[in-house]
């Protein structure tokens, strides 16, 4: 059985995973979908075929729960990294490193409250947040 659809986000083609973990992390690191894990369509468009880029966009579905500070690396996959920060809505710091070919993604924004101001001087990129 496979565990990714064809959908769209905002019009364009992309695809979901059909479960993600109830978590809200600080850390998110994507490396995949493999583009032949997909099981549908959209007007016959699939991303199971061997022209086309996976195109995940269950990041932009969950942005609103994301708390400041959360880091996302994208391991290679430059165009559902761009597509991502194409479509993001909040305030992300975006850096290449092409060097490994990754993409990543900070979400620079104040704390939500106290436990969030801990954490981000935990990680020490909060010092400079004011409250």
């Amino acid at each position: 059985m496979k565990l990714v659809y064809m959908s769209e986000f905002c019009g364009r083609i992309c695809t979901y995973y059909e479960k993600i973990p109830r978590i809200s992390p600080d850390f998110i690191y994507v490396d995949g979908h493999d583009g032949f894990d997909v099981n549908s369509d959209i007007n016959g468009w699939t991303t199971s075929h061997m022209d086309m880029m996976p195109m995940s966009a269950d990041l932009l579905w969950i942005e609103h729960v994301l708390t400041p500070g959360t880091i996302i690396l994208f391991d290679g996959r430059a165009a559902n990294a761009r597509f991502l920060r194409s479509n993001l809505q909040r305030s992300w710091d975006y850096n290449y490193d092409s060097h490994f070919d990754q993409h990543i993604f900070r979400l620079n924004e104040k704390p939500l409250g106290k436990f969030n101001k801990n954490q981000l001087e935990f990680y020490s990129i909060g010092e400079s947040i004011d409250t």
